[in-house]
Parts: C-alpha cells; structure tokens; sequence
C-alpha cells in the first residue's frame, strides 16, 4: 500500500535531519497495550527515561523537532491520493513513539480531512515536547497516585492521576486514572472539581464499571449543596472565595446539576427517582413550579415502584394548580389536575383525613377556574357586542357549574343583554356592496 506524496514533498534537509535522527536515536521498548494494570509492588519508581526528550532539548535534537514540526504541518497542503497503511503493516520493534503514531493512522482513515490533519499535527506537537502517548509512563504516574492516595495527600494524588489519564487515553488505564482523580477530589472535599471529574468520566466512559460509586458521590455532593445553600443562600453573582467545598458561583443551579447528572447517568439505578424528588422538592420550595411538575411527572411516569409516589402526586397536583396562570392563558394545567385527583382517588384511598380535605379543596377550586373561563369568554364576547356568542357561553356557566357565583352572574348578564342582536352592526355595509358590485362586474 502507497503512502501520501507529502511526505516526498518535504524539502531535502529536513529529510536529511529526519533520517539522522533516525539513526542515532536509541533504541526505545517496543509497544504493547496491557489489558491489566500492574500491582503495586511490581511498578518501578516514577523517573524519567534518559531517552524522553522533555521540556530540555539537548543538542541535535532541535534540527529533529523541527523536522517534525514541518513534518505536522506540511499535512495541511497536502492531500493524500493514497490510503494510509492499516495496523497489519506495522513492523514489530519499532520505536515507541512512532508504532504509536502508526497506531493512530487507522483512527484518522474515516475522518475528514481537516479533523486528520488537525489529530496528527496535534500528535506531532505532543511528541515534539516529549508528552505524547505512552503507557509507561502513564502506568508509573497512576502508580504512584495511588502510594499518595493510601497517604491520604489527595490533592498530590489527583495530579498524578491526572498525568496519567493524559499520557494514555482512550484506554482502561485512562478510565482508571479519571475516576481515582475524581475521587481524590472529593476525599480532599473539593468538591466542586470531584463532580467535575466525576462528570467527565461519566461522560466519556458510559458504561464505566464505576458507574454506581460515581452516581452515588454525585448524589451526595448535590445534596449538600442544596442543603447548604437553603440554610445560607448567597446571590448568584457573589463569589465563593473561601470554601473550596462549594463552587465559585450558583451553589443551587451545580447543586441541581449534579442531581440531575444521576438521573441522566444512571436512570435505572437506585438513587435515580432519589435524585429526581430532590431536583422537583427544590424548584417546588423556589417557586419554579413548572420545572417541579416536569420532575414529578417522570417520577409518576418511569418510577411506578418508587416510594417516592406519593409525593409526587400529592405535591405534582400543587405544581400544576400554582403553574396555572389564570382565565387568559391555557387551561391545559386545569385539565391535568383534575386527572391527577382521580388518580390519587385511586392509587391512594386511604390518605389520612387532611389530604382528603384537601383533595376536596382542591377539587372544588378547579371547578370554579373552569367556571371562570367560560364566564370571561362570554365577557369577552360581550365586550365586542357579539352577543349571540356571549348569550351561549352565560349558558354553558350556568349549565355545567350551577353551584358556583359564576351562575348568578351569568343569569345577571342574560337578562341584560335581552333583546340585544346577536351581532353587532356593520358600519362599513356600503363599502362592502362596493366591493362585490366590482367584483360581479369583472366575472
């Protein structure tokens, strides 16, 4: 199989510094991805190779950097009229950096190509000052996370892991270094960067087999959070610069987010329907009652065995009577409730005498809003002299809601607008035969 032309296209020096480097570079191991991480006791000291170039360039190697800067970047003039060579031409005993780089070839064929030339240039860049991928050093840096993290220096821990997951991504190691970072941070109780990481690897690693510990330090954090928050609310624009438990700015907004982020990760697990009371209690308390009714409903919706059903509907019943806005808007929440009533009816017969009072209540209450809309329909109607329309409507409030004041003053108004034409005159009756004696004329 063919290789680009642009690698041809470099100029001869470079070719020339490339192919001595080649040569007087030493010999480096050759690459194998383990499936395990090693134990503890096996791993060598953290040192650095004499062979990793680092952030020190000693002499010769700045005409070899160089080369594979332009090398990166000559890739973005150049398009490839040949596919790159697949995994199984990789030679055996190759340095590690560049079977690494071979190895992310088959990664880049189905990119476009910007995205490609952008993944190796950035590759380029991290070889060119000595952090690209390599799983020794990254399995060294993990180890010695974990001596600091069984120290208890959690903040120096969390940096190692940190390096770790940066010098071998993609990979179990990474997903490893990513949750033992996270759960340094919360240890060290900076909680704020724990969610984070927490989030992180969630996010990218769906599937995490630290999933459940995951959730449940999420949960935990976004509980305190809250609770701390209610006790002592600080306006969102004021920063936090002193307590590195909380964030800098909005406790409640990460609070909720890092419940929410259980319920989204986990929506089958044990704290999900925990989580989702938590986030609808919250906006219920702050008067956010259209977000509250969204949470309880998939509460009531998804989690049927949830022990948490009974708040849902009695407290989703109030959500939706306090969301309502009035006789000029939608009447959809009425409609809602009066369905979440029966339903309660049924679930829950035997609620104790207050609720029941309560569910009377509220049952009488939405009657006489249903009532109101109808009457302001026919006030509406009788404002713009439409009184045949406003006549049907004074009828519907006493037909269907008799018992409330609504009745009366509908019986009030008919007597009223007795007599009335059904319609109100039509002032523009001569511009109207104007325009149909036009148009019979041009037909």
């Amino acid at each position: 199989m063919q290789v680009s032309p642009c690698v041809g296209a470099l100029p001869d020096a470079v070719a020339q510094a490339v192919a001595a480097a080649a040569t007087s570079a030493d010999d480096k191991p050759s690459f194998q991805r383990s499936p395990s991480i090693p134990d503890r006791e096996s791993r060598e000291p953290l040192v650095e190779r004499p062979d990793q170039p680092g952030w020190r360039l000693p002499g010769g190697s700045l005409l070899l950097c160089g080369a594979l800067l332009t090398f990166s970047l000559a890739g973005v003039g150049c398009a490839s009229t040949a596919s790159a060579p697949t995994a199984k031409e990789i030679l055996p005993g190759q340095s590690l950096p560049d079977e690494v780089a071979r190895q992310k070839v088959e990664l880049y064929d189905d990119e476009p190509f910007f995205k490609r030339t952008m993944s190796k240039t950035k590759l380029g860049l991290q070889k060119l000052f000595g952090v690209e991928p390599n799983e020794a050093i990254a399995r060294k840096h993990f180890g010695a996370g974990e001596a600091l993290f069984e120290q208890k220096d959690f903040d120096a821990a969390a940096k190692r892991f940190r390096k770790a997951s940066k010098r071998w991504p993609d990979s179990a190691l990474e997903e490893d270094a990513m949750f033992m970072m996270a759960e340094s941070w919360f240890f060290a109780e900076r909680y704020p960067k724990a969610s984070d990481s927490y989030m992180n690897m969630m996010k990218k690693y769906e599937n995490s087999r630290y999933l459940d510990t995951s959730v449940s330090r999420q949960f935990a954090i976004g509980r305190y959070w809250e609770e701390s928050d209610r006790v002592k609310h600080k306006p969102l624009m004021i920063p936090n610069l002193f307590d590195k438990t909380k964030p800098l700015f909005d406790t409640q907004g990460n609070a909720l987010a890092a419940l929410e982020s259980v319920h989204l990760n986990d929506p089958t697990g044990p704290l999900a329907d925990d989580a989702l009371v938590c986030v609808a209690n919250a906006h219920f308390l702050d008067e956010r009652y259209e977000d509250a009714d969204f949470n309880y409903n998939l509460i009531r919706a998804h989690y049927p065995q949830s022990e948490h059903q009974r708040v849902a509907h009695l407290l989703g019943l109030r959500a939706k009577m306090r969301k309502y806005q009035g006789p000029y808007y939608d009447g959809k929440p009425l409609d809602q409730s009066e369905e979440l009533i029966r339903q309660i009816s049924v679930r829950f017969p035997d609620e104790v005498p207050d609720e029941q009072a309560r569910l009377r209540n509220a049952s009488r209450v939405i009657h006489a809003q249903h009532a109101q809309r109808d009457y302001e329909t026919a006030e509406y109607y009788a404002r713009t002299r439409h009184y045949g329309g406003a006549r049907y409507y004074y009828k519907q409030v006493i037909e269907n809601y008799p018992d409330t004041h609504y009745a009366e003053l509908s019986r009030k108004r008919i007597d009223q607008y007795q007599g009335r034409p059904d319609n109100p005159p039509n002032r523009f009756k001569w511009l109207v035969q104007l325009f149909r004696m036009g148009r019979d004329n041009n037909n």
